[in-house]
């Protein structure tokens, strides 16, 4: 499968959330290790339950 990296990048620059899915399809590809791409709320949320 392939993934239009540059505009996943665009998008994200600009605020975009990805949706829970499309979070998952990314983390499961590394993309935010890759990129070190944060999301602050969705980080923040996870690092709380735990």
């Amino acid at each position: 499968t392939y993934s239009n990296v540059p505009a996943i990048l665009y998008f994200l620059e600009k605020g975009a959330q990805p949706t829970g899915t499309v979070y998952d399809i990314l983390r499961k590809a590394e993309f935010f290790k890759e990129f070190r791409v944060s999301f602050d709320k969705k980080e923040s949320k996870k690092k709380n339950r735990e």
